[in-house]
């Protein structure tokens, strides 16, 4: 059974494509959580200017809820580096990996031949098999570990989120609100 040349074809197109899909979003991702991460930097400066050194027990409440904000921009901070973080992606076999393996398929089926099957006939099946094989191995693996970041980035965003509003709160106790 030979695999007409189209559907190869195809299949290759498909996981380039998906590929492509991936390392994109690992870019766009990155990206994401790097300004995140600046925005968390800034916002980190301003509580030390914004609200003054009292001592008067109706202002603890303002410096309490200064320290909840910082705490929580602090986990924001952390998520945001370990959605940075490397991490080792799949990738397509490099030309000479597939020589290789094509060349080792080959010996293989010339010493122990498929009945009924030439061995160029079975050497073809096999690597079309193999690839979509080794294709969805790697879309799969890739895409667990675009999920993760996407998590991460998630949670240093509603951190983030969570931070300013407290923030806010604390800004309206210090004026009395």
């Amino acid at each position: 059974m030979d695999v007409p040349k189209e559907v190869l074809d195809w299949l290759h197109e498909t996981a380039s494509e998906k590929s492509r899909y991936q390392l994109d979003l690992v870019n766009v991702l990155d990206v994401k959580g790097g300004l995140l991460l600046a925005i968390i930097a800034l916002f980190s400066t301003d509580p030390l200017r914004a609200f003054p050194a009292t001592t008067t027990i109706h202002s603890a409440i303002p410096h309490i809820l200064l320290t909840v904000y910082a705490v929580i921009l602090f986990g924001a901070a952390v998520f945001c580096v370990a959605e940075l973080w490397p991490r080792r992606y799949r990738r397509d076999p490099l030309p000479d990996e597939d020589a290789r393996w094509v060349s080792q398929l080959t010996e293989h089926y010339e010493k122990y031949p498929v009945e009924n099957l030439k061995t160029g006939e079975a050497v073809r099946m096999q690597i079309a098999n193999a690839m979509i094989e080794r294709i969805s191995e790697r879309v799969t693996a890739n895409e667990k570990l675009n999920a993760s970041k996407i998590r991460r980035l998630s949670a240093a965003f509603y951190c983030t989120v969570f931070a300013l509003a407290v923030y806010l709160v604390a800004l309206l106790a210090l004026k009395g609100v």
